[in-house]
This record gives C-alpha cells, sequence and structure tokens, in this order.
C-alpha cells in the first residue's frame, strides 16, 4: 500500500511540475509578440552593430551608416507592441535604441512609459554622434535619442511636456542641467523657470540657451553679463552664447554676435566656424547683420569653401525663412540643390 502512495505521489508531483513549466512557458510566449519575417531581418542586421549612431551622419565626411536605413525599417514593419518588446527586451542595446527611436516616432505615450521604466537603466552602450564616439548609460541614451529626435517627427505636445518633465524633475537633474542636447530642445515651460534661473545666476551657464527662450526683460542683464563671461572664457562657451542669442535675438545681445563675425572675417584662430555665425545672423533682420553676411561671403573664398557656405546659407534660411535676407538667399543659395543618394552620402547639384 505504502508503494502505491509513494508511486502516485511521485506521479502527482511529475504532474504538477510540467504544469507549472508549461504555464510559465506558455506565459512567456504570450509576452512575447509575434514578429513578421521582415522585422525578424531588420532586427537580425542591426545586431550586427555594437555602436548605436545618434546621428545619421557619421565620422569626418558625414557617412550614413546601414544601421539608420535598417532601423527606419524596423518602424516601418514593426508595431508598437513590438517595437516596445524589443526597446525592453533584446539581447542586444543597439536593437533596443533602434527600437525606441522608432516606438516614440509611433506612440508618444509609450515613450513616456517606457522612459519611466528605464530611467534608472545603467548598463553601458557605444554610442556615435558625428565624430564623437563615447560609453553612456542605458538612461542617457534614451535621452539623447529624445533630444536628437526632437522634432523627427515632433511628439504631441502633452506627450513631450511629460516625457520633459520626467527627466527634468528626475533623480538626474544635475546631469541633464550640463546637458546642451537637453537644454537645446527643452520647452520654456514656467515650471522649469526658477530653476533654469537659479542656475545660471549661481555660475552654471549651461541653460542659459533654454533660459532666454522666456524673453524675460528682467533677464537681460543676467544673460548679458553671463555672455561677456563666455566671450573671455572657451570656445565652446562661446558656441553655447550664440544659442542663447539665437533664441532671443535682442538689441542687448547684438554686441557679442558682431565681436564673433569680425573674428571671423579677420581671420583668428580662435574664430568660430560659419555653421555656428550664419543661423543667428539670421536671426536679427538688420543692416548691419546682411552686411557680415556679405563679408563672409566676399572674403576670396575657394569656390568649394563658397559652395559649403552657401549649403549653410540655405540650410539655416529655409529653416527659418527670413526675408529680409532674400536677395542674399537667391544670389549665393537658390542655385543650390541638395539630394540624399541611397549610400547614406549628399549629392550636390548647382544649376
Amino acid at each position: 500500500m505504502d508503494k502505491r502512495r509513494k508511486t502516485a505521489c511521485a506521479l502527482a508531483l511529475l504532474a504538477t511540475c510540467f504544469l507549472l513549466f508549461a504555464g510559465c512557458h506558455d506565459n512567456v510566449l504570450k509576452s512575447r509578440p509575434q514578429m513578421n519575417d521582415s522585422t525578424i531581418m531588420m532586427v537580425d542586421s542591426i545586431r550586427q552593430d555594437s555602436t548605436f549612431y545618434l546621428t545619421r551622419g557619421v565620422g569626418m565626411a558625414g557617412t550614413e551608416k546601414p544601421q539608420w536605413e535598417w532601423c527606419n525599417r524596423l518602424g516601418r514593419h514593426a508595431g508598437t507592441e513590438v517595437l516596445y518588446w524589443l526597446a525592453g527586451t533584446d539581447s542586444s542595446l543597439v536593437v533596443r535604441l533602434c527600437a525606441y527611436r522608432q516606438l516614440r516616432r509611433k506612440s508618444g505615450q509609450k515613450a513616456v512609459h517606457f522612459y519611466q521604466e528605464h530611467i534608472n537603466d545603467s548598463v553601458k552602450v557605444t554610442l556615435q554622434s558625428g565624430c564623437i564616439v563615447y560609453d553612456a548609460p542605458f538612461v542617457e541614451a534614451i535621452e539623447a535619442v529624445n533630444s536628437m529626435d526632437h522634432d523627427q517627427p515632433p511628439l504631441a505636445a502633452v506627450w513631450q511636456n511629460q516625457l520633459d518633465s520626467l527627466q527634468f524633475f528626475s533623480n538626474r537633474q544635475a546631469d541633464l542641467l550640463q546637458n546642451p542636447w537637453f537644454l537645446g530642445t527643452l520647452r520654456p515651460r514656467k515650471v522649469y523657470y526658477s530653476k533654469l534661473r537659479t542656475e545660471v545666476a549661481k555660475g552654471n551657464y549651461a541653460p542659459v540657451a533654454a533660459l532666454a527662450k522666456f524673453h524675460r526683460t528682467a533677464d537681460i542683464p543676467l544673460i548679458e553679463r553671463v555672455l561677456k563671461t563666455m566671450r573671455a572664457e572657451s570656445y565652446d562657451k562661446t558656441i553655447a552664447g550664440l544659442a542663447a542669442v539665437e533664441n532671443w535675438p535682442h538689441k542687448s545681445f547684438a554686441w557679442f554676435v558682431q565681436e564673433q563675425c569680425r573674428e571671423a572675417i579677420d581671420g583668428e584662430p580662435s574664430a568660430l566656424s560659419d555653421t555656428y555665425l550664419i543661423p543667428v545672423l539670421l536671426a536679427y533682420p538688420e543692416p548691419w547683420s546682411y552686411r557680415m553676411l556679405q563679408h563672409l561671403m566676399g572674403q576670396n573664398m575657394p569656390k568649394e569653401d563658397l559652395l559649403t557656405f552657401g549649403i549653410e546659407l540655405k540650410d539655416a534660411y529655409e529653416k527659418h525663412p527670413q526675408p529680409y535676407f532674400k536677395p542674399l538667399y537667391d544670389k549665393y543659395c537658390a542655385h543650390i540643390k541638395l539630394r540624399p543618394v541611397s549610400e547614406g552620402v549628399q549629392e550636390i547639384i548647382t544649376e
């Protein structure tokens, strides 16, 4: 009798284990959404890379890597549930970031929820932006995607504001208040103003461009003082200063732009490149800025440099058209056509 009982107990235990295993296995299968062949193919392609590319063009030549197209195709073939699952669970950090990049383009709500879930994710991933390669925690990579893809396409205001607020008031606030990418896309909402102004007033000049977006007259002396300090300190800080002036091209800040342009025209070694000067000059539709642009164009540039200047002027003007500068655009830019080609290198056509 005892023998029969032992046998029965053993069989019951095996049956229970089998049912538990089957149930767990079934739950795993249910949690993994079904993927079509095209999605699987894109995931397998992206897994070949160990670096996630934040920008379309990387390296000195600004070449587009295949990952960019694979990422876009992933977004075309995968739905939001699949993208959310891949972003959270795939074995490749690069696949996870590509999936998140596409997820935020399809669902602002899910992008917000995903960031909330991964706000403390510190696993390291290799990133590249332009010529810069660096390692960063996964949460910083998510934040970089949020900034880089801010307008690609833009999230609905309700989700963008939620995402910004989650980042701004998180335990990572100290880092983000030093981050030019995040600060550059931060909207001028009243809830941020006090903290931004306090940071700038106590000597953290990184948020000055974000502060300038509020266009508050009371801040003019503070911003002007910061610009004077930036002018005396470093190249990088001068770039941040120009961003502030571009956000608020007040007459009190015109001297800062004029000084940078004079250095460029005089060929001083510390001069900023035209890439930084053109957009802020276009923000001032006035005779002095028009003359500055003419001077920059008329420096006996080699033909290739003149074309590069024309491309930069074209890009800046078409983003924020200013009728005041239309004659310059017609003279130097209207004949230039830009067309992307399959290898990711931009083709320039002059007529």
